[in-house]
């Protein structure tokens, strides 16, 4: 055979694909990427969140005034609760923290409990609702049934003396 009437000469060499681009990337690497950048937003936000925590933690104190605003708030949320023993267990931790806000450095009253706490808060006006009247009901709750009419009573109570603190020591 001559080379001109040869049928493997007309045919073409093997052509190959184009090179893969680097773009546009496959959808595991878009979704790879779009996690990474989600993650990086979520812990910027969380330290962002938890350094302004942070700041406001250390920030200045309340004011007297700033702390009887929003116990008395507290105590106006707590005559709406049903279950009067745990009102009134509510109403005795709010006092301690008030007071623990508001009372001297000096003032031992964080380690008082039972009769020594209420002499203390009687000693605080010239009264002893707390040791002698409807007060006792602060440590007596957790021991005995308590009656509607009773946390009624101590509601008054309480906001009396959180309003005579302020008066008193302003």
């Amino acid at each position: 055979m001559t080379p001109a009437h040869d049928p493997l000469a007309a045919l073409r060499d093997i052509h190959l694909p184009p090179p893969i681009s680097w773009w546009p990337p496959a959808p595991g690497w878009w979704l790879l990427s779009g996690g990474v950048i989600v993650a990086a937003l979520l812990l910027w936000w969380w330290r962002s969140r938890r350094r302004q925590q942070g700041a406001a933690q250390q920030g200045a104190p309340l004011t007297r005034g700033e702390v009887v605003r929003l116990a008395l708030a507290e105590l106006d949320q707590l005559s709406a609760a049903g279950d009067p023993s745990a009102r009134a267990q509510a109403l005795s931790a709010l006092l301690r923290r008030v007071v623990l806000q508001l009372a001297d450095r000096e003032a031992q009253v964080a380690g008082l409990t039972g009769e020594a706490w209420l002499a203390w808060l009687d000693g605080q006006w010239d009264r002893d609702d707390f040791s002698a009247g409807d007060g006792r009901l602060l440590i007596e709750a957790p021991y005995r049934p308590v009656a509607e009419a009773d946390v009624a009573a101590l509601q008054p109570l309480v906001r009396d003396w959180i309003a005579r603190w302020q008066a008193c020591h302003e």
